[in-house]
This record gives C-alpha cells, structure tokens and sequence, in this order.
C-alpha cells in the first residue's frame, strides 16, 4: 500500500516538475498588453511591411531609421494594432523611450532592432536617453 501511494506521487511530481521546465521564448517587456522586443536581425528600412502574412488582418509594421543622431523619421502614424520598429544605425548607444514610462527600449547598440506593438489610439511622444533633443512621435489612430 504504502509503494503505491509512493509511486502515485513520484508519477505527480515528475509530471508537474515537466510542466514547469517548459522555457518562456517570447520576449514581452512592455506595459499595458503591448508587446516588444529586441533584436539585431536585418531588416529592411524604409518601408512598410506584413507582420504576419499568414494572417491578413495583422498589423503593419513601420521602419523608424536611428541614424545621425535622429530618429527618421521623426513622427509617425500608424493605425491600431501596427507595430513600430526602431533601428538603430549609429556608432553610439541609443534608446526608444516613451516621455510617460510606457516603453522603453534600455540601450540600444548599432544594428539593435526594437519593436513596439501600438494596441491603443493615442499619441505616444518618445525620447533617447542618452541623446538631449532626440524626439520622435508615435500618433495611432
């Protein structure tokens, strides 16, 4: 009796211990259901691409250029559900960070790549940390 109830728990924690082991890929640090994420992959700046072409009723992404101490371009808008992503091209270290806390990139080395999803309307003023006179606007509409 007393192997059986050992065996019936050995069984429960080692099926409960593989639940928990399971790794968490997705990279969500942002605020208020809106996602990001942090890369150095290429993309292709300048234009205006499909997030998800598996599904057509995803949100378009918009390339914002960091280059020459700017953000280019400076103001964007974007409809509800597009993301913004943010490259940056210079030597030195930047940072996407919104003026109210809501998303903030940490710094950004050259060929970083930071992406915001804009599930909200509303505009969205943000700065570089590092850089005084940096600006750029997100307006979702």
């Amino acid at each position: 009796m007393n192997k059986t109830i050992f065996a019936i728990i050995l069984v429960f924690i080692l099926v409960s211990s593989f639940g928990c082991t399971q790794a968490n890929t997705q990279n969500n640090t942002g605020n208020n259901n809106q996602n990001n994420t942090g890369t150095s992959a290429d993309t292709n700046y300048g234009t205006v691409t499909q997030t998800d072409t598996n599904n057509p009723s995803a949100g378009l992404t918009h390339n914002v250029r960091i280059a020459n101490l700017n953000f280019n371009p400076t103001d964007i808008t974007i409809n509800v559900g597009d993301t913004v992503s943010w490259r940056n091209e210079d030597a030195a270290a930047h940072s996407v960070t919104s003026n109210t806390g809501f998303f903030d990139s940490g710094a950004m080395a050259q060929g970083v790549i930071f992406e915001q999803e804009f599930t909200f309307p509303g505009t969205y003023d943000y700065h570089c940390t590092f850089h005084a006179g940096m600006n750029g606007r997100v307006i979702v509409q």
